[in-house]
């Protein structure tokens, strides 16, 4: 293999590595976001049972 082949095998690798990185960065951040919304949402569901009693 010619040096422009490992250049440019070099950069598919570094590539597909960074590509994984930010979608599990992304899926890491739906997750807490969903979390965080379902705090939300159970605690507004107790505070509107408290005053309807």
């Amino acid at each position: 293999m010619n040096k422009y082949s490992w250049t440019l095998l070099d950069v598919v690798i570094v590539a597909g590595i960074s590509l994984a990185t930010w979608a599990n960065a992304m899926n890491q951040g739906d997750k807490e976001a969903l979390a965080a919304y379902k705090k939300m949402e159970q605690a507004r569901n107790k505070d509107s049972k408290f005053f309807s009693k």
